[in-house]
C-alpha cells in the first residue's frame, strides 16, 4: 500500500515536471517546486529545536483542526460521522502527543504549570477530602458518591485525612510527573532523530546527486522502487 502511495506521487511528479507543457501550468508548477526546494534548503539548515517549535505549533493547529471537524461531523449522518472520525481521530492523537511531548520538553516549567495549575486537576488531587467532607451534598447524574468512595473513607478515618490526602497527592504527583516524562522523552528523542537524519539526507542529495533537492529526492524514490521490485 504504501509502496502505491509513493509510487503515485512519484509519477504525478514526473508527469508534472516532465509531461506538462503549458507554459501558464508550467510557470505555477515551477513556482511551487522552487518554493519547496528554497523550504527544504532552509529546513536542513535550520537547528531541530527551531525545527520542533514550528512542528508544536502546527500540532495544535492540527488539535484545533480535529476538533473543529468532529464539532461540523455531528450534522450528518452516523455513517458520514463515523468515516469523518475515523479520519480525524489519529490526526488529534497524533497532534496532542507530539504538542505535548515538545511542550513537555522544550516548555517544560510553563508546561508543567498547565498540566497541574487547573480545576479537572486539582478536583482530582483533592478528590479524597472533597468526598470525604462534602460528598454527600455533590450530585454527580443520581450518583452517590460516598458509597464509591467508602473504601477510601474507612482508610482515611485509620490514617487520618490529612496524612491520606497528602499521601494520595504526593502519589498522583509523582505518577503524572513521571508518566508525562515516559510519554514525551522517547517521541521527543524520535522525532529530533527524524530531524537530524533526514537534514543529513537533503544535504547529501543537494551534494552528490542534485542542486535541485526535489528532483534528487524523486529521483532517489524511483530508483529505490525499481530496486525494490527487482530484489524482492
Amino acid at each position: 500500500m504504501m509502496l502505491s502511495i509513493i509510487g503515485f506521487f512519484v509519477g504525478l511528479y514526473v508527469y508534472a515536471r516532465r509531461v506538462v507543457k503549458n507554459d501558464i501550468i508550467k510557470r505555477k508548477i515551477d513556482r511551487v517546486i522552487n518554493g519547496t526546494n528554497k523550504a527544504l534548503r532552509l529546513y536542513k539548515e535550520t537547528k531541530p529545536k527551531t525545527t520542533l517549535k514550528t512542528l508544536n505549533k502546527l500540532s495544535i493547529k492540527g488539535i484545533l483542526f480535529s476538533l473543529i471537524l468532529s464539532t461540523i461531523s455531528l450534522i450528518f449522518t452516523f455513517e458520514i460521522k463515523n468515516e469523518l472520525l475515523k479520519f480525524i481521530t489519529p490526526i488529534f492523537i497524533l497532534s496532542a502527543l507530539l504538542a505535548f511531548s515538545i511542550s513537555w520538553i522544550q516548555k517544560h516549567k510553563e508546561t508543567r504549570k498547565n498540566l497541574f495549575l487547573n480545576i479537572n486537576m486539582l478536583s482530582l488531587l483533592f478528590a479524597p477530602s472533597i468526598v470525604y467532607y462534602i460528598g454527600g451534598y455533590i450530585p454527580i447524574l443520581n450518583i452517590d458518591i460516598n458509597r464509591i468512595f467508602k473504601p477510601l473513607n474507612y482508610l482515611m478515618e485509620d490514617v487520618g485525612v490529612f496524612n491520606f490526602q497528602l499521601i494520595w497527592i504526593l502519589m498522583l504527583l509523582v505518577v503524572f510527573y513521571i508518566g508525562a516524562f515516559v510519554v514525551a522523552i522517547p517521541i521527543y528523542t524520535v522525532i529530533y532523530m527524524l530531524i537530524l537524519v533526514t537534514a543529513l539526507f537533503i544535504k547529501l542529495i543537494e551534494k552528490y546527486i542534485d542542486n535541485n533537492i526535489l528532483d534528487a529526492i524523486f529521483g532517489t524514490l524511483t530508483l529505490g522502487i525499481l530496486l525494490y521490485k527487482i530484489f524482492l
